[in-house]
């Protein structure tokens, strides 16, 4: 048996257009991802759809080369099935946990979402990172209180389900600075669990966050 959780501390859009596909027990048929693959019992998934939540009792789970799915943001996707292959990608960055927001001029950011959150920042500072099996790194002219990067945690218990996995953690956000905004915190990466019997990745499984935005001027 073959198990892999990914997840990843600090969004990127699916394109327009793109289905979400929920979570539920598929009874043997496939979960291939990729022009033409409902011909092979697979339920519908089409390039940048978006998967969401748990899957069991899944016999193939495939993305084909070329193609790209997504995961829901905040969401663990959590997939059992006899056999994963992923020649394709798989994007989780930045689905995480949200980032806190900007901090108003001369007000302080906004606290990042999550299980370790990065602390949002005093005036005219970077807030903190967040966090998962790390710490998150603090922001610019931390005080050990604003600023300050999220707690390391992690996600041991069995059996995995949606509620016993975490996404990574949203960063701070920015202090505002007269006459600025404060830019927003970075959202976590997503939290992704695979088990298989036979798995092989020939393509990318993808859990990073994503930088926190720049200040603007009102």
């Amino acid at each position: 048996m073959i198990r892999l959780l990914l997840a990843y501390l600090l969004t990127l859009p699916a394109m327009a257009g793109a289905a979400t596909i929920a979570g539920r027990d598929l009874a043997g048929q496939n979960l291939i991802c990729g022009p033409g693959s409902t011909a092979n019992n697979s339920i519908p998934c089409y390039p940048d759809d978006v998967l969401s939540g748990v899957f069991t009792n899944v016999g193939l789970f495939q993305i084909n080369a070329g193609t790209t799915v997504f995961v829901t943001p905040a969401i663990p996707l959590i997939i059992f099935a006899s056999t994963i292959s992923i020649p394709g990608t798989l994007n989780g960055s930045g689905r995480g946990e949200v980032g806190g927001i900007g901090g108003d001029p001369g007000q302080p950011g906004g606290d990042g979402a999550g299980r370790g959150p990065g602390i949002g920042a005093d005036t005219d500072m970077g807030g903190g990172g967040g966090a998962y099996c790390g710490d998150g790194g603090n922001g610019s002219g931390t005080n050990n209180v604003l600023g300050a990067g999220g707690a390391a945690y992690d996600d041991t218990a069995q059996p995995v389900s949606t509620g016993s996995i975490s996404p990574g953690s949203g960063g701070g956000g920015g202090g505002g600075a007269s006459p600025q905004t404060g830019g927003s915190g970075g959202q976590g990466g997503a939290s992704v669990y695979l088990e298989a019997s036979s798995f092989t990745l020939t393509g990318t499984i993808s859990v990073r966050g994503v930088p926190g935005g720049n200040s603007t001027k009102p």
